[in-house]
């Protein structure tokens, strides 16, 4: 079967489109709950964290179907483009914030990166950072690897 360059095949289904990347939009309810109100100030905190050492914040809350990432930046010191998960708690009472990286959340991370990196025509060294915030701090994870 030949496809002229010109036409559609997505519509008769032989090729699936790609995902399309779309950012995070909350509803007036959900933007007052309140784990969503302490997720937004651990993200704020993380990014002015991040500005102070010299990171540029390239783009916030981009999604891919289910999958999520909370900040995409550039390192100024190596100058790698840094996916972040950014886990916010009110305490360690269950644990370190990091803690709640998931094997399934790596695989999240891991789908959003690949297809910003392909929509954005990016070939370059990149990583996944974790950034934990508690009330009187914040931890920064570097270069996470975990072997799934």
């Amino acid at each position: 079967m030949s496809v002229e360059p010109n036409s559609s095949i997505y519509g008769i289904g032989l090729v699936k489109p790609p995902p399309v990347l779309k950012k995070r939009r909350l509803s007036a309810l959900q933007r007052q709950k309140p784990n969503f109100i302490l997720g937004a100030q651990g993200e704020s905190r993380a990014v002015s964290f991040l500005v102070s050492l010299q990171y540029q914040i390239l783009d916030r809350n981009v999604r891919v179907g289910n999958h999520e990432i909370d900040l995409i930046v550039r390192d100024g010191q190596t100058g790698e483009l840094v996916f972040v998960e950014v886990k916010t708690r009110t305490s360690e009472q269950f644990g370190s914030p990091s803690s709640a990286v998931t094997r399934k959340k790596i695989k999240s991370l891991q789908a959003v990166a690949e297809q910003y990196l392909k929509t954005n025509k990016l070939f370059e060294n990149f990583r996944y950072d974790i950034i934990a915030v508690l009330p009187g701090s914040i931890e920064h994870y570097q270069n996470i690897t975990w072997n799934y």
